[in-house]
Order: C-alpha cells, then structure tokens, then sequence
C-alpha cells in the first residue's frame, strides 16, 4: 500500500495537481465524492473480510494485480470507455483514475518500505504505513487519529449499474482471465468502510488492546496491532525519512535513493495528475491502443520498475545493515 488514508489524501491531493481541462469535466466536489475509488487494487483486502481463512488467498491476488499487467488493464479499459457516452462514463473513468493513482503512489513510496521493512506485506510493513496514516491524520486534521472517524472520511461507493460493473468485468476478464472480478471488485468497494469503522476506528483504545494480546499468542500467523489508528508508534519517526537517508530498490541494487517518504508522495502525486488528466482527453478524443499505452506506464507497484520482475532481499539485507541502517 500505503495505507486506507494517505491512499484518500493522495487521491485529493492529485485533483489540485490535474490540468485545467480534466477539472472542466470533474468538480473538486464531484472528484472528492468518488474517493472510495483511491484504494484501488487494496480494496480486495475488505472483500468478505469476515473470512479469515481467505485472507492468503485475496492477499496473494491483490499482489498479482499490483506487480501484472497494469498497463494492460488501464488500455482495455480506456478502450472500453471510449465508446461510451461522454457522460455515462463518468463513474467508471473515475474508478479507473482511482486506481491508477492508488497504484502509482504505491510504485513510487512500496519500493522505499519494502526495502525498510523487508517485506511486501504484514507485519512490520502494515505497521509502517499505518503509522504514516496516523501521522497525516494528526498533521492535517490536528487531532489525535484515534478520535477520527475515518469511515466517513472515505466515500462510499456510488451504485453501479449491470452495465457498468459488466465493463469492469471484461476488462478484468480480458486482461487477466478473471471471470466475474468486477463485481468482486464492487463488493469489496462496498466493505471499506464498514471494515474501518468495526476495527480501524478506536477511541477508547480497546481494540488496540485486544490486537495486542491476539498478536501475543501467535496462534494466527495474522497480525492485528497495525489495525488500530490508536496504536502506540513511538519511535517510527525515522521512517519518514526526513534526515534523507540512503535506500535501494528492491529489485535492483544498483538503483538508490535518499528521497523521503513525502518527496516520494509528492513526486507520485505530480507523475498521476498528469496521467489520468492525459488519459481523460484521449479517452474523449476515442484515440488509439498505443496512445493509451504512451499515456499508462507498464510499471509495478511492488517495485517501480517494470511489471514482473522478481525482489532480491537477501542482497538489500546485506547493503542495509553495511549501511548501519537497522530502525526496526
């Protein structure tokens, strides 16, 4: 990720960044509504989230979409758009744009937590970037993040129709072989904030106690303490990496950086703006597949390189603690 808030920030954040034209057709408040939309790929983790036992499973997918044919997926369904009335399209251009900037956020800021927390997910991963949701609630909100009711921060989803969620299904279908993954994705949409109110939103603390003894037992290889915005993180200030210090990517050691997290963010922010306000044009304009794919990059969001390519942890390992940087 990161997580269920800098992913709604971001999403803000990239509409004051998108050229005049795309503003033209979508009002800040018309954008703001469809936020739901800026989870994107993560939205699978609150797919019928009651089934733990499917947790891997949804997991293990979610991943596929973040580092398989993104480029694929954004041209079939920008094809499929294109031919539909300027109008009716609103919605499903929307979903679209969402999950475009959820997963360039991701390909910009996963590769630098990836290599600090060495790994793609769980554990010290979900904590990190919900610490860095709990640091932007109190930043921009000025309060304490426990207290914020951020299930109804997030938009909920607007209502689709058959023919809309039959779109979604055949982009789906024809870029990855999913059937029906469309209203799967729709589903999941419409759990958000149903999933953030019942465990994320915790003023009282109780529920960070209670992930913290579930976390003691180690009886489920889950982990529950990252749930809680009212978690304690004292001493996670270095991931911000506000002293600018040196990281790889974890899919090549030859590619560092000392950018921050929020340099990161930003950069994210400035490459997505011009993307979907790209993207909307040629979408009206019907232009071709191969403006599309010009306009879409082919690039993970594990890594931030190109889809497909395989981490090498044991390495990073290796240059981080040469570096003398061990701040877990």
């Amino acid at each position: 990720m990161p997580s269920t808030i800098s992913h709604d920030y971001h999403y803000k954040d990239v509409y004051e960044l998108c050229s005049e034209y795309f503003q033209q057709y979508y009002s800040k408040e018309v954008f703001f509504l469809h936020s739901i939309f800026a989870q994107g790929h993560d939205a699978l983790f609150f797919s019928d989230f009651w089934k733990l036992w499917n947790f891997n499973s949804k997991r293990e997918k979610a991943i596929y979409l973040q580092d398989h044919k993104f480029q694929d997926f954004g041209v079939e369904m920008a094809e499929l758009l294109k031919n539909w009335n300027l109008d009716d399209s609103k919605t499903l251009k929307l979903l679209l744009y969402g999950y475009i900037i959820h997963h360039i956020l991701d390909s910009y800021t996963h590769p630098y937590i990836i290599y600090e927390t060495q790994a793609i997910g769980g554990g010290m991963h979900e904590l990190v970037e919900s610490y860095i949701d709990k640091y932007m609630i109190e930043q921009r909100e000025v309060m304490n993040s426990g207290n914020f009711k951020i299930h109804k921060m997030i938009a909920k989803p607007p209502r689709f129709n058959e023919a809309e969620i039959d779109l979604v299904n055949e982009a789906f279908f024809y870029t990855y072989a999913y059937e029906q993954f469309g209203k799967t994705y729709v589903d999941a949409l419409n759990q958000v904030n149903l999933f953030l109110r019942l465990f994320r939103y915790d003023p009282t603390r109780i529920k960070d106690w209670g992930y913290g003894l579930i976390d003691k037992t180690d009886l489920i290889s889950l982990k529950f303490s990252f749930l809680s915005y009212n978690h304690d993180y004292s001493g996670f200030e270095p991931y911000l990496n506000e002293e600018h210090r040196k990281w790889f990517n974890p899919c090549d050691e030859n590619l560092s950086s000392t950018s921050s997290f929020f340099e990161l963010y930003w950069q994210a922010a400035e490459v997505a703006a011009k993307i979907i306000s790209e993207l909307e044009m040629a979408i009206n304009d019907k232009a071709s597949s191969s403006q599309f794919k010009s306009i879409i990059p082919d690039t993970s969001a594990i890594h931030g390189l190109k889809c497909g390519q395989s981490l090498s942890f044991n390495t990073l390992r290796k240059q981080r603690l040469s570096n003398g940087k061990n701040i877990n």
